[in-house]
Parts: structure tokens; sequence; C-alpha cells
């Protein structure tokens, strides 16, 4: 998919897994925060699938700030992974 963010999709079992790879933490910048978006909007108009996993592995920093990158908050709005559930149901 992008250069940070993978989807799988299980169409057997309805469940996507979004993998987050952005060593060493998987901090959220503005272009994974991007790369997410795109995903959910792919996401809500798939049928096939009724659950989201977002997997970011053992480390994760899950605030938006990226010390390296940059250097400020971003803001990612989850509102289109709730429309894939709300959606296919």
């Amino acid at each position: 998919m992008g250069e940070f963010v993978n989807l799988e999709n299980d169409i057997e079992s309805g469940v996507a897994t979004i993998r987050i790879e952005r060593p060493p933490m998987n901090a959220i910048s503005m272009q994974l925060a991007s790369e997410l978006q795109e995903i959910a909007e792919e996401l809500s108009s798939n049928q096939d699938i009724g659950a989201v996993v977002v997997w970011g592995g053992p480390k994760m920093d899950p605030k938006g700030i990226d010390p390296d990158g940059d250097g400020f908050a971003c803001y990612w709005d989850p509102k289109p992974f709730r429309s894939v559930l709300k959606d296919n149901n």
C-alpha cells in the first residue's frame, strides 16, 4: 500500500488488518496519517470486511507526535473506520 502502512484483507473471516511499519516506535506522522486515511476510505467501500485490526507492533507511539519528522502533532480522523463497521452491519 503505502510506505508505512500495509493492508491485509481476509475475505473469508471478514477481517482487515492494517499493519503500521514505521520503526522504531511507529510514531504517527502526517504521511502515516494520510496513508491510514486512504486505507480507511478504501475499506469503507468494501462490503466483505466487517472488522478492522490496526497493528503497530510491540512498540507504538500513538500520541501523534513525530519527534524525528515534521515535529508537530497531527490529527487523524477515525470516522471512516467507524463507517466500515456501521455500514457493513
